[in-house]
């Protein structure tokens, strides 16, 4: 059994590596970082997520302005068949019959679940997709609230905790970041912001909460509910198992997939932006100073001679143009009348086809 200090001491190592990763994946273990690793390869396929990492590594001399039209444009080609994937894993559970003698509980199996139709239901549509997903995820089983007295009956449930929120595991433990809601202060303002972690022993379910102001990262922890199971109440969903460093951690058995998908949502990216390099004409133009009335530089003054964003040119300084605009040359005059003047000052031109057509399916 776990004591307070114990406790309090696990989350604020954590909390530690948390805040200098500035809130990302922090490294803290290498079971946590490879198991959140092997999590993050499947979520950008399984949520439809732009493969940011992914088209770093394989476009990394591209504009941050490029990269940013990517995320605007992207449309996940690979969600689709990894949800007709989940929908198949799932369909196997729901052909398996599950009888009990126990009345109660076979109620509780098909519609008296918590939360959900039935804890049947549950497992088909919610515990074989998360681990198809994430194999060290864990299913943890806690209350839908603490009882107000020793009398009272609460509801147990079962939940999902993804890689992400499963901080530690060990024969004595189970540390889980359950919530990022609790109140803390953020200035003068109160904000739903703060973490909670879930402590479990062989008789406790330890609750660890954020208090006071956001930015100190101060915690209390108290006991939530009472088990008194004798056993930890937090199974690993598992899968392929992996010995990495001494460690235990387990893949999905759809794991080897990734690479394909990876190929596809990189390819499928690239495809967009080299139409969008290449298949529309470019429009080219002499580079010309805004000629509004009082811009300079893109800034006019206003009548509190407060300057402002020039509305014609937008604050840029030079002249702009859109497809529905005529470019008109000023006519020469005096000594220049004579001069040749270069028509037209603005044209399109067509790129070359070989970049598109290399990358278009045959």
């Amino acid at each position: 059994m776990i004591e307070e200090s114990q406790v309090l001491g696990l989350v604020e190592s954590f909390v530690k590596a948390w805040k200098k990763s500035k809130h990302e994946d922090p490294y803290y273990t290498h079971r946590y970082v490879k198991s959140v690793e092997l999590f993050r390869d499947i979520e950008i396929h399984a949520k439809g997520l732009f493969p940011e990492k992914l088209i770093g590594k394989n476009a990394p001399s591209e504009t941050d302005e490029e990269l940013e039209w990517r995320k605007l444009a992207y449309a996940a080609q690979t969600k689709a068949p990894w949800s007709r994937l989940e929908n198949a894993v799932g369909s196997i559970y729901h052909g398996v019959d599950v009888s009990t003698e126990d009345e109660d509980f076979a109620r509780y199996l098909v519609e008296d679940y918590p939360e959900y139709t039935g804890l049947k239901e549950w497992f088909a549509e919610v515990a074989l997709p998360a681990k198809a997903q994430d194999a060290n995820a864990v299913v943890y089983v806690t209350l839908t609230r603490p009882p107000e007295s020793d009398v009272e009956f609460v509801e147990p449930v079962a939940r999902i905790a993804n890689s992400p929120q499963v901080i530690d595991l060990s024969r004595n433990y189970a540390l889980l970041l359950v919530a990022m809601d609790a109140p803390v202060k953020r200035g003068r303002d109160m904000a739903y912001e703060g973490l909670v972690f879930s402590a479990f022993d062989e008789v406790n379910e330890w609750r660890i909460t954020q208090v006071g102001r956001k930015e100190d990262y101060v915690f209390e922890a108290s006991i939530y509910y009472n088990h008194n199971l004798n056993h930890i109440p937090v199974y690993q969903l598992k899968g392929k198992p992996v010995v990495e460093h001494g460690e235990l951690i387990w893949e999905s058995l759809f794991q080897n997939v990734t690479p394909y998908l990876d190929k596809v949502a990189v390819t499928s990216s690239t495809l967009d932006a080299v139409i969008r390099r290449t298949g529309f004409p470019i429009r080219a133009y002499y580079d010309e100073d805004c000629d509004a009335e009082g811009c300079t530089d893109g800034w006019v003054l206003n009548a509190e001679g407060h300057r402002d964003k020039c509305n014609v040119c937008k604050g840029t300084g030079k002249k702009a143009f859109t497809p529905f605009t005529d470019y008109v040359h000023q006519k020469p005059t005096g000594m220049m009348q004579d001069s040749k003047v270069d028509f037209p000052g603005l044209t399109y031109i067509s790129p070359d086809n070989a970049p598109r057509s290399s990358w278009m399916p045959t």
